[in-house]
């Protein structure tokens, strides 16, 4: 079996898994094909998005108007993140912070930016869920709400393995509920004591977080 880089396999995924081609052309051939465009399509919405944030940068000096600024730069950013630019995508969820906005962007925005692996994505994913997450209560409120929490698992995750413990805690309670993963108690209660002995923490959050692994331990 042949082995496939991450952004080969990609685009396996986007053409099928047909074991021949046509026209005698080899699928590693096609992958290498693809994998070449990708690339080049992503470091174009790289450059779209800096040129973006020149411009915004440049109008604010000038006139010192956010709003001026951002309306400057606003379709390089849409530009960047239509061609799946992390940073556009954070940025656009930060600007729609400012506005009083009925679809609620800044969950979408973020999701985004954080399922592109973009860093302040992610802790402001798991530092903010229950604030954003409020602000998804709309129109396609499950899907969504499935979406976010799958993607706040993940985050939690990466920033866990960075010796995050607010995280880590987080992630615990992931588990423990089955919450964007399967349902899986005893592994919820590994890191939650995990956190306790690496964690410094007031008496009274000590006293209810050992009440709380106290309880989920117990066999019912």
């Amino acid at each position: 079996m042949e082995k496939y880089s991450k952004i080969e396999e990609w685009a396996l995924s986007t053409i099928g898994n047909q074991s021949d081609m046509e026209n005698g052309i080899s699928m590693k051939a096609v992958m290498r094909t693809c994998a070449s465009s990708i690339a080049w399509y992503l470091v174009k919405a790289e450059r779209i998005y800096k040129r973006g944030k020149k411009v915004e940068d440049c109008v604010l000096q000038e006139t010192n108007d956010a709003e001026k600024a951002w309306k400057a730069a606003e379709l390089y950013y849409d530009a960047a993140s239509f061609k799946g630019n992390a940073d556009a995508w954070y940025r656009k969820g930060v600007q729609s912070l400012t506005r009083l906005d009925p679809e609620f962007a800044y969950a979408d925005f973020l999701t985004k930016a954080a399922n592109h692996g973009h860093k302040q994505a992610i802790r402001d994913y798991v530092y903010r869920y229950e604030e954003f997450r409020a602000r998804t209560i709309t129109k396609n409120a499950y899907r969504k709400m499935k979406e976010q929490e799958k993607t706040f698992f993940q985050c939690c995750k990466i920033l866990t393995k960075e010796g995050d413990l607010y995280a880590q805690w987080e992630l615990a309670e992931c588990y423990l509920y089955g919450s964007g993963v399967k349902e899986d108690p005893k592994k919820a209660i590994e890191l939650m004591k995990d956190v306790m002995s690496k964690g410094e923490f007031s008496e009274e959050e000590a006293e209810l977080k050992q009440k709380m692994i106290d309880f989920y331990s117990c066999d019912k």
